[in-house]
């Protein structure tokens, strides 16, 4: 039970498996150890004089290196794991041909003692859970087919233990089985679980790309049963062939197929890829011309209601209000309360026409622009406090002119401004106002101040207009501070995050 949790343990926290930079190195690591091998090999053949003797082994293994160098760029070009468990798949097989088979079946690393013997056959038993890996990839078993998945996991994680426990127990010298029965054990151990793989591939996924794997795995699985036969002395090699009488002939030719057939699925699977990748960009093409339809028929229905606000609403309330105006001069010597009172509804149809006046701005798209909000700022301060004999010092940033305000930052932002104009007007007795507005990283800040009569800001308790002021700039996910102190003057700012 420890065991297979740790095994567990091994693949949700592989760095193998999360982490794209331990791969490259591995990846970069298996090129540099592959051009050693390659370098050592000739070299060693050079000495004995064999370096340029034909042999199907010195075909097989050329024809395994040139695939293993397209795997490798087509694994640093696309980084996937498919490929770059295929390329160590196809290192750890050179790596072993080139001990045993290399030119005319001259165990050249065995030979010079480069390598031992043991790690030369356990790397072998390796190669099963590279395969079963590539597998989980290749066919891309986690979004296609949990059952299956879970299978060829399995697999996995029994090829591992068997080539841990190969590695673990080899050290013991004297270990009381002969090891070479050992190792036929795990060979035939590792066939038999491989056929089960295949098995479950050819129930559970029909597929073209499946086809083509389980093809290559076929051809794979006979030539290592053969070879494995042969070399094991399990049954006697009946040909006579030059070639064919070498048990590696099987073995070299089974890993060639394989690749072969595994070589074309990469390359259809890469073509899958692309047209799935096609299918989705033209969905998302789809999805965006949609959402764009639908901001075009948004922005036709807020101009429709601005129009319509400023036709219909706008004209109405000119009307009340140009009749009170009429209705008082009527009223003025016969009833003088009645005055009042159109005064009263007078004013009210002023405020309220302002009010719509600012709706209508507000919801109209082409104010979206920030270079509009500063323009109908600058003039509706200007409007209000010059003829009162008032300095109007109004700046802003030209950075902020290239900004789209949505309609709620708009019209809180413009409403704070206002707010804030209205008070100086009725309360700050001065003669000049600043204003300043920038962009300040990703936030915007609104800074305007006054030379008037200030106030004492710890005595005077917050009115309508402060609190409306400080809502408005919590919906802007902002700050609002207001400074002031008797005779002193008052500061205002605003600062909100524009994204």
């Amino acid at each position: 039970m420890q065991f297979s949790q740790a095994l567990d343990s091994f693949f949700k926290n592989s760095w193998l498996k999360n982490y794209s930079i331990s791969q490259k190195s591995i990846a970069i690591a298996s090129f540099l150890l592959f051009i050693g091998v390659t370098a050592i090999g000739i070299s060693e053949q050079y000495k004995v004089g064999i370096l340029f003797n034909f042999s199907f082994s010195n075909l097989a293994i050329f024809a395994l290196s040139v695939l293993y160098l397209i795997m490798l760029s087509q694994y640093f070009l696309l980084n996937d794991n498919a490929f770059f468990y295929y390329v160590l798949y196809l290192f750890l097989n050179i790596f072993y041909f080139h001990n045993v088979v290399f030119f005319g079946d001259q165990r050249i690393f065995l030979k010079f003692g480069y390598i031992h013997n043991q790690i030369l056959l356990s790397s072998l038993l390796f190669t099963y859970f590279l395969y079963s890996q590539f597998a989980l990839h290749f066919l891309n078993l986690k979004n296609s087919n949990a059952d299956l998945q879970r299978k060829i996991k399995l697999c996995s994680k029994i090829y591992l233990s068997l080539f841990f426990t190969d590695l673990i127990l080899s050290t013991f010298e004297n270990f009381f089985w002969n090891k070479n029965i050992f190792y036929i054990f795990f060979q035939f151990a590792c066939i038999i679980v491989g056929f089960y793989a295949i098995l479950n591939i050819i129930i559970f996924k029909k597929t073209r790309l499946a086809r083509i794997f389980i093809a290559g795995t076929i051809c794979y699985y006979t030539g290592s049963v053969f070879g494995f036969l042969f070399n094991g002395q399990i049954f006697t090699n009946p040909f006579t062939n030059i070639a064919m009488k070498n048990w590696t002939f099987f073995t070299e030719t089974g890993t060639l197929l394989e690749v072969i057939f595994f070589s074309t699925g990469l390359a259809y699977r890469m073509r899958l890829i692309e047209v799935e990748k096609n299918v989705v960009e033209q969905e998302l093409l789809k999805e965006k011309l949609k959402e764009l339809e639908f901001k075009n028929e948004l922005l036709k229905q807020r101009e429709s209601i601005s129009h319509d606000l400023h036709d219909e609403v706008g004209a109405t309330l000119n009307s009340i209000s140009v009749n009170c105006e009429i209705a008082k001069q009527q009223m003025q010597k016969i009833n003088p309360e009645a005055k009042k009172t159109l005064d009263s509804i007078g004013s009210a149809s002023l405020h309220l026409i302002g009010s719509i006046n600012d709706i209508v701005w507000a919801i109209n798209p082409k104010n979206d622009v920030f270079e509009n909000i500063t323009v109908k700022m600058r003039l509706f301060a200007a409007d209000l406090l010059i003829q009162h004999d008032v300095t109007v010092d109004f700046y802003a940033d030209e950075k902020l002119n290239a900004l789209n305000l949505d309609v709620e930052m708009r019209k809180h932002f413009y409403l704070i401004f206002k707010e804030a104009i209205n008070n100086v007007y009725k309360h700050a007795q001065c003669s000049e106002i600043k204003t300043r507005i920038e962009l300040i990283g990703k936030h915007i800040q609104m800074v305007i101040s006054d030379n008037g009569i200030g106030f004492d800001s710890s005595k005077v308790r917050s009115g309508n207009g402060q609190t409306t002021m400080q809502y408005r700039a919590k919906k802007l996910n902002g700050s609002l501070e207001i400074q002031s102190k008797n005779q002193k003057g008052t500061v205002l700012i605003l600062v909100f995050p524009f994204h």
